[in-house]
């Protein structure tokens, strides 16, 4: 199977950053485009199913580190809430593929 394309880790991204800011109706609605047009819901759907839990929280660090866009949220965003949106993203996308 390929590599994720650009846009797909963008649509698995938005999604976690939904979830991240707490964005309950726009998390719905962006679940369900995104399951309609066949775009990543999991972390198993852009390649990295089998991505370890230190590895995640490196992301996460990285995504954290000074100067990162991650910084213009209105409010303060730490490596373990990127974490968490990503792991919760990747549990809410497995559930509504179930669903």
């Amino acid at each position: 199977k390929h590599k994720a394309y650009h846009g797909e880790l963008v649509a698995f991204g938005t999604i976690a950053q939904l979830i991240l800011e707490g964005r309950s109706k726009e998390l719905t609605e962006v679940m369900g485009f995104c399951y309609n047009v066949e775009l990543p819901l999991t972390l198993g759907d852009i390649n990295l199913g089998s991505i370890t839990d230190e590895e995640l929280m490196s992301v996460a660090n990285k995504a954290t580190e000074p100067g990162e866009t991650m910084h213009n949220m209105p409010f303060p965003v730490r490596s373990r809430d990127v974490f968490n949106a990503i792991k919760v993203a990747d549990s809410l996308g497995e559930k509504f593929k179930e669903d």
